[in-house]
């Protein structure tokens, strides 16, 4: 089930990352190049999607509210990963996606 995908795409990753032959790792590769991937964000996909104005601004004041109360920097990345989260939670305890 979807508990944390957060938790579950970072688990994948570090085994894709153990797994990786020596063909999969290219040394020459300069880590930024114009018009090219970070290998940072190897094996990752943009999701994205057009809102209203006021909606960036309420997810940065959550953002700036989680990181005040655990006393670190929150990204907007681990906010929206919650959300994805509880939203995929919902709809798989619903039944929606079985």
């Amino acid at each position: 089930m979807a508990k944390n995908l957060a938790a579950r795409l970072h688990k994948q990753e570090e085994q894709e990352a153990a797994s990786a032959t020596p063909a999969d790792v290219q040394p020459n590769t300069p880590t930024r190049r114009a018009g090219g991937a970070r290998q940072d964000r190897r094996g990752m996909v943009n999701i994205a999607a057009w809102f209203p104005v006021r909606v960036k601004f309420e997810l940065e004041e959550i953002r700036l509210e989680r990181s005040r109360k655990l006393g670190r920097k929150v990204t907007s990345q681990e906010i929206l990963a919650e959300a994805y989260n509880s939203m995929i939670k919902f709809f798989v305890l619903d039944g929606l996606l079985r």
